[in-house]
């Protein structure tokens, strides 16, 4: 079920418990317990609510059309008084995919490439990371937890172990952070000077600050990009960060917070990493960075594959080639015809097993998953070498 939800006491100022707000999946196998919430839609898009705290998002119907899932919703830039506000509109989102195929994934648009979870022993951060020319690097302390390495400036260091595209995202574990303190992570971290997008992010933890910003540090200098907002930091937050082009999107627990636009752009490409700033050491510590790319489609699992039926399999005017007709559901319902093809003078493919899968269109602009049962006269057959390439005495299965 997709729902319209907001994180409570997060987000616009003005109305914490509303704005924004987005749409979240949850699952129940009796229709009174609902779990595995998963992000899907958030409140705003590339042309709406950007460097802005307003705009919802919620959900309509949800339906399958030829091999894809299209989810209509209703969606507003902001919900103020006219001319900038009360504005709706009606959406459409087009998945790559059923909807027996999107439920088994997570709905966002990230690739997993790294994590550290600080435990390569007390000291410097391991040999993946890499402190910029005139940084400050991090350290990790015992309970394998990170933190600033030199108290009252600020520290950074960006992940240089793997290669991340320029659209990437960055994700730290909040463990403590006190007053006046911050740690954020960082995307598009340079190492030849000190440079960033990253967050500001300050404790106290448990209270609700309003001090939650998109910035950018150039050489040092920081720069507010986007509105302050209030959030409640506890102990085990999940703050990420994504770029995808110069769209900049802070996260807190799966919850879209603040999306901003750097139209200077800044920094074209980098590596995600982490940073902060404490005035005494303990005060600000993160217990897991994660971080891998960003704007690339889920990896969907396949639907369920279907067995085509075999209606007839008659001889061809060519030698020993017939035509061998199949049908199998549509997606959208009703029932398809695929004609194979198979003899020696087509454009042959090897049938690799005799229940093997094969990949055609099951409706238009769409391909499914099908096992097409090896007929029985092409099953059982023989063939010499030179016929079918196969080798004399042994069976030898092909499709075109």
């Amino acid at each position: 079920m997709w729902v319209e939800a907001n994180q409570l006491g997060q987000g616009n100022n003005s109305a914490p418990g509303l704005d924004p707000t987005e749409i979240v999946r949850y699952q129940s196998t009796d229709l009174i317990n609902w779990t595995n919430p998963v992000h899907s839609l958030h409140n705003t898009e590339m042309f709406e609510s950007l460097n802005t705290t307003t705009g919802q998002c919620y959900p309509g119907a949800i339906i399958d059309v030829g091999g894809k899932a299209y989810l209509y919703t209703m969606s507003s830039p902001a919900d103020g008084n006219p001319p900038n506000g009360n504005i709706w509109q009606i959406g459409l989102a087009v998945a790559p995919a059923p909807i027996a195929s999107i439920v088994t994934a997570k709905e966002e648009a990230v690739s997993f490439v790294a994590s550290d979870n600080f435990s390569s022993g007390v000291g410097s951060l391991s040999n993946n990371w890499t402190t910029p020319v005139g940084g400050h690097a991090l350290q990790i302390i015992a309970g394998n937890l990170c933190e600033m390495g030199t108290i009252s400036v600020v520290c950074g260091e960006a992940y240089t172990g793997v290669t991340f595209s320029n659209d990437q995202y960055s994700e730290i574990t909040i463990q403590i952070l006190a007053n006046g303190q911050f740690f954020a992570p960082t995307v598009r971290n340079q190492t030849a000077s000190v440079g960033w997008y990253g967050i500001n992010i300050v404790g106290p933890i448990g209270s609700a600050v309003n001090s939650f910003y998109i910035n950018k540090n150039v050489g040092g200098t920081f720069t507010q990009i986007g509105p302050s907002q209030t959030i409640t930091l506890q102990v085990g937050d999940v703050i990420r960060l994504s770029v995808v082009g110069n769209v900049i999107s802070a996260f807190q627990n799966g919850f879209l917070i603040q999306q901003v636009q750097d139209n200077s752009n800044t920094f074209s490409s980098g590596f995600p990493g982490l940073g902060g700033f404490t005035t005494t050491l303990v005060q600000a510590q993160v217990s897991l960075w994660a971080g891998g790319n960003a704007g690339v489609i889920p990896n969907y699992n396949p639907p369920n594959l279907y067995v085509a039926n075999i209606v007839s399999c008659s001889p061809r005017p060519e030698a020993n080639t017939w035509e061998v007709i199949y049908l199998y559901p549509l997606d959208a319902g009703g029932i398809g015809e695929a004609i194979v093809v198979v003899g020696p003078n087509q454009a042959i493919a090897q049938w690799p097993t005799p229940s093997s899968t094969i990949t055609i269109p099951s409706s238009p602009g769409s391909s499914q998953q099908f096992t097409f049962p090896c007929p029985p006269i092409i099953k059982w057959g023989t063939f010499g070498i030179g016929t079918f390439g196969g080798t004399h005495g042994f069976p030898s299965y092909f499709f075109a």
